[in-house]
């Protein structure tokens, strides 16, 4: 009991409400009503109507499209994610694979309980690989290869949407997306190590994997080495990248805001203030944290810190060409913070040439479009009432999400003031004394059990 968190709001909240005397789609004056967690008509206003917030710009919430939910642990750091998301506008994640299979449910039953309050979850359940065996969450591949049955395995333990993993080949690829398309599944993932983007088959791909070629890598499994090994991605290189996007039809979440991390864990004495101490001293410790980047080379930071505007060019590139990208932060990576990555990665989109309406178009319409929720990610009559109250417009400038007021999230409205208040009661109770020594010891136990990632 010692180590559950505190209740996290002090006050409960209506799931009906009516915003009087906003701004909506640029016009004024406008009165959004909400029943049931569904915008249910947006109207003039009236003076009955609630004016807290009279004067503040309506955008929808903000979706991460790939992230990684906690695993249900004695410390209980779902609520905590899920206050996290709430307080930086993010009303919808995508959980881009549950490692151990008790993270979404944990997530899910916390926000269904009326425990504390959370974004919308969707998942990709297991990872689909072929052996070894990475993740205690994974539908293995073996010959002979049955795609249904791989699709419907991942269906039975709870996926939304279906995730390629590690190892998989060509034809494997294609059979299990052709099979995912029956049931009008989305498909995502990773290029496989072998692979190079075009041949790979992927729909959707994750973090770049892809863009520098086997030979350039010299075949380097390494998920660094596939993060960080740019050097050969030149002025060819990318222009292939984006026709074979164009063609292929292939779409993108880059997840640019992971190499800011990984960089930023590498500096000495890195603290951060939102998260558990577990994370930056155990988790995120470039030497014995993560395995994916405890052997992390000089060589390695440096072609990583080197890829980054490179990525950026990409993103330019791609969003020019017309290609569908989408905004993901891969939480659980080094210094991926619940919410406030989500915000850096739109900013990093922003420097990398798409102007700010199409950014809040890409984290809000295009995501909810991609994950086959009706109207999700928009403000319209019927759509879910996942909300943004704010004193600026993003659309003219990405700063404006610092001033928001209030978040709705499936029809709660949460002012900023008591979102603050709740994470910091949290945040004080993991850096409790008991609670941070417990939180050291069990995220170096939780280390010895992850699997090791290179």
């Amino acid at each position: 009991m010692l180590l559950n968190p505190p209740r996290p709001l002090s006050e409960e909240s209506s799931s009906s409400c009516r915003l009087g005397d906003v701004i909506v789609d640029g016009t004024p004056g406008r009165t959004v009503v909400v029943d049931h967690g569904a915008i249910t008509e947006i109207r003039e206003a009236r003076p009955d109507d609630d004016r807290r917030y009279a004067g503040c710009f309506i955008t929808p919430g903000l979706i991460d499209s790939h992230q990684h939910l906690p695993p249900a642990s004695p410390l209980k750091l779902s609520g905590l994610y899920c206050l996290l998301y709430l307080m930086h506008g993010v009303t919808t994640v995508l959980d881009a694979g549950d490692g151990d299979g008790t993270a979404v449910p944990a997530a899910r039953k916390l926000i269904a309980s009326g425990a504390v309050p959370g974004p919308r979850v969707v998942s990709v359940g297991p990872f689909i690989a072929r052996p070894p065996r990475q993740w205690a969450n994974t539908v293995l591949v073996e010959d002979p290869v049955a795609p249904g049955v791989i699709v419907q395995r991942a269906l039975d333990r709870g996926a939304q949407a279906i995730k390629l993993y590690e190892q998989l080949t060509r034809s494997d690829i294609e059979g299990i997306t052709a099979a995912a398309a029956e049931r009008g599944l989305l498909v995502l993932g990773h290029v496989p190590a072998a692979l190079d983007i075009e041949e790979a088959g992927v729909p959707e791909v994750q973090h770049f994997f892809g863009v520098p070629t086997v030979k350039s890598r010299a075949g380097a499994p390494q998920l660094l080495k596939r993060l960080a090994d740019w050097h050969a991605v030149d002025e060819s290189r990318l222009e292939a990248v984006v026709e074979a996007s164009i063609t292929l039809g292939i779409r993108h979440t880059p997840t640019l805001v992971v190499g800011e991390g990984v960089l930023r864990a590498q500096e000495d004495s890195q603290s951060e203030p939102l998260m558990p101490r577990l994370f930056p001293d155990v988790i995120w410790q470039p030497r014995t944290g993560l395995s994916t980047y405890r052997s992390a080379s000089t060589q390695d930071i440096a072609l990583l810190r080197d890829s980054l505007p490179v990525k950026l060019e990409l993103v330019n590139r791609l969003y020019r060409a017309g290609v569908q990208l989408y905004a993901g932060t891969d939480v659980g990576q080094p210094f991926t913070v619940p919410g406030k990555s989500l915000q850096r990665e739109l900013h990093l989109f922003a420097e990398a040439g798409i102007p700010p309406a199409a950014v809040i178009e890409i984290a809000t319409a295009r995501a909810g479009e991609r994950l086959r929720i009706p109207k999700l990610g928009t403000i319209a009559t019927g759509a879910p009432a996942d909300m943004l109250v704010l004193e600026r417009n993003p659309c003219e400038d990405l700063g404006a999400l610092d001033s928001m007021r209030a978040v709705i999230s499936g029809g709660q409205l949460l002012d900023m003031q008591l979102l603050r208040a709740a994470v910091d009661r949290q945040v004080d109770h993991y850096h409790g004394a008991l609670v941070d020594r417990a939180g050291i010891i069990g995220g170096r136990l939780a280390l010895r059990k992850l699997p090791v990632l290179v």
